[in-house]
């Protein structure tokens, strides 16, 4: 079947709130005008269902299962249970009643959220609040700005305190003023300071502590922005202080007038010099009365190596052409495309449905060989069979159900 003549109905209840959804080929019932209660004779599949103040909230009815959210009197979910059975994870399969809890403050931030597990345990992941936590000193005090999160496999207490086994599994955070993050300590125990420029961007990304064990040969990450607010450059450092130490790599930036890539320099060695490798990317010009009438689209991309391989776009005035919707990509032949090294053909505007990879002679379709038929999709439009063709041979099938 053609996904282009699929029908998707929603249903809403009396005050307006999403019941359920359903797609199909056909919404003619037997008699009368289609409805969720008159859908005999209709093409309709029920795909999603929702209920509302009775505990649950949601179920599949494609494929018969139901998920179940509960919430509290503020609206907010405290309990999710996936594939819904009876409510108990201790019963049924591992898969059945899948349940995750969420705790809040007053202020209405996650405090907990727990896995459900009565095999190993629940495991519960805590979040903690207020810049001032844990003895610091921070440049504003705040209670709603989130200090730490801790793992489930840490017995660390939201005071931060580290607990009796030894496992520092948490990730802690301080802020400035504006409340931009100003360090991040992660499980290892290195801490990133971030600074920040007037526009309030990252310029310098800084390891002021490295963990145990960790590879300390970058330090600091820094970055710079052009006139434009464009990315201009990132340079890795092997000292964590501003303005010391040596450049370990550096990746430069250059664009067109719009603000477009045309370059991109990687210096693996230090910073960029004069025989500095980069890709190139090389766009549509075509312009008539100052306008562009291509839209700039890129043509070719040139390798570290001087190669060339070309993006192509049909034939001049074609669906592709307009479009400006890659239909090949090109070796190149003296600066110019040469032969392809794959084809695409689209459903609609933009869908691919066939990858067509001509030098290994190998095609990816999902077409049926029938004008508006597509056995590869289902009558939702999704993907239920990747049929890979060596040029005259059967197909090897790869299916999705």
């Amino acid at each position: 079947m053609s996904p282009e003549e699929t029908i998707t109905r929603s249903v809403f209840d009396d005050v307006g709130r999403f019941a359920s959804q359903w797609v199909g080929t056909d919404d003619t019932p037997s008699s009368g005008t289609w409805s969720p209660t008159n859908n005999s004779g209709a093409n309709m599949t029920k795909v999603a269902e929702y209920q509302y103040d009775d505990g649950d909230d949601g179920g599949n009815g494609n494929r018969t299962k139901q998920i179940s959210y509960l919430t509290d009197d503020a609206g907010r979910t405290t309990k999710t249970i996936d594939n819904y059975t009876d409510g108990n994870p201790a019963t049924g399969t591992s898969d059945e009643d899948v349940t995750v809890e969420t705790a809040y403050n007053s202020d209405g931030k996650l405090t907990t959220l727990t896995a459900k597990n009565p095999t190993t345990g629940d495991q519960v992941t805590k979040y903690v609040y207020g810049s001032d936590v844990g003895g610091i000193t921070p440049e504003i005090y705040r209670n709603d700005v989130l200090r730490a999160e801790i793992y489930p496999d840490s017995d660390d207490t939201t005071s931060l305190g580290n607990g009796t086994d030894g496992t520092y599994d948490r990730i802690e955070y301080t802020v400035n003023i504006q409340g931009d993050r100003l360090d991040r300590k992660d499980q290892n125990g290195t801490i990133h300071a971030y600074d920040y420029d007037k526009m309030g961007r990252v310029t310098h990304d800084r390891v002021t502590t490295l963990g145990t064990g960790v590879d300390g040969a970058v330090r600091r990450v820094s970055t710079t922005f052009d006139i434009r607010a464009l990315r201009e450059k990132i340079t890795t450092n092997d000292n964590a202080t501003v303005g010391s130490g040596n450049v370990v790599n550096e990746v430069v930036f250059e664009y067109n007038d719009l603000g477009q890539l045309t370059k991109e320099y990687q210096e693996h060695e230090g910073a960029k010099d004069a025989n500095t490798l980069y890709v190139g990317y090389n766009r549509d010009t075509t312009a008539s009365s100052g306008e562009y009438t291509k839209g700039l689209r890129m043509t070719s991309v040139r390798y570290p190596n001087g190669r060339l391989v070309h993006w192509t776009y049909g034939t001049s005035g074609g669906t592709g052409d307009v479009l400006n919707r890659v239909e090949a990509i090109n070796d190149d032949s003296s600066g110019s495309p040469g032969s392809a090294f794959s084809e695409y053909t689209y459903l609609g505007s933009g869908r691919i449905v066939v990858e067509d990879y001509v030098q290994p002679d190998v095609r990816l379709t999902l077409d049926s060989g029938t004008a508006g038929e597509y056995a590869g999709l289902d009558r939702f439009g999704r993907v239920v069979d990747h049929l890979w063709y060596d040029y005259g041979a059967s197909a090897d099938r790869d299916r999705f159900t």
